[in-house]
């Protein structure tokens, strides 16, 4: 898609199709239902089958380019995904001919694990690229954020969620939180530079129980931000 501007200048934006993203033709053995138990019957063909779809990870941006109004690159942004990470998925009886197949029905989509920022000079023959690096928990939370200084090391914000504690040493608040499937709730953040990941700032996020009803019943309980400590080494 080209975006252009009245100065003569103009965006060119590149979003990931079906060639970058087919759908899942992987074959999927047939079944049908004895006694009302979905059973394998062993067939791998069939012309009438529906692919698992991936619709929901097309139209991605993967590139975005900005020219001047001489033609000449300005600044672009390149997105990678990671294609290699397992999407979770929901398991699917269809209906085929005179049997069912099992399919997939995916839930999630590939996640964003780096980002190019490149800004050019001098006509588009000179560059300055910054990287970002983003890594995630099981849950698909960003648990990572880097970027590259102009010295080369990375600078990383590292998150923890209540997900990422061991449940040995969740006490009633965690528990409350994963209760109340408020699970995006940070619990620490940490600033690390360097290969040694030397730190440099915590961030710690103290949370209290509050009842939401009257008699203070465990069901109304809700956990509520109540301080905010930070720490900067230097």
């Amino acid at each position: 898609m080209i975006e252009k501007n009245s100065d003569g200048s103009r965006s060119e934006y590149e979003f990931s199709t079906y060639a970058d993203v087919p759908d899942d033709t992987t074959i999927f053995d047939s079944a049908s239902y004895l006694d009302g138990n979905l059973q394998n019957k062993g067939y791998h063909t069939n012309w009438f089958r529906t692919p698992a779809s991936m619709a929901a990870n097309r139209g991605k941006l993967l590139r975005k380019t900005i020219y001047n109004d001489l033609g000449y690159k300005v600044k672009q942004e390149i997105m990678i995904y990671d294609k290699a990470v397992q999407l979770p998925y929901l398991e699917q009886a269809r209906p085929g001919n005179y049997y069912y197949y099992l399919t997939k029905q995916y839930v999630g989509e590939y996640p964003l694990v780096e980002q190019q920022n490149i800004e050019y000079f001098d006509n588009g023959t000179d560059s300055i690229c910054v990287y970002q690096f983003t890594e995630y928990n099981t849950l698909n939370q960003k648990r990572k954020i880097s970027h590259q200084l102009s010295d080369g090391r990375l600078k990383s914000v590292c998150t923890t969620y209540v997900g990422d504690i061991d449940k040995s040493v969740q006490d009633t608040i965690h528990k409350t939180l994963i209760q109340t499937n408020l699970l995006n709730y940070p619990l620490k953040q940490t600033i690390t530079i360097g290969n040694n990941n030397d730190i440099v700032g915590d961030t710690l996020f103290n949370y209290s129980l509050y009842p939401l009803m009257d008699d203070g019943s465990s069901k109304g309980i809700y956990p509520r931000l109540t301080e905010k400590k930070s720490c900067i080494n230097v």
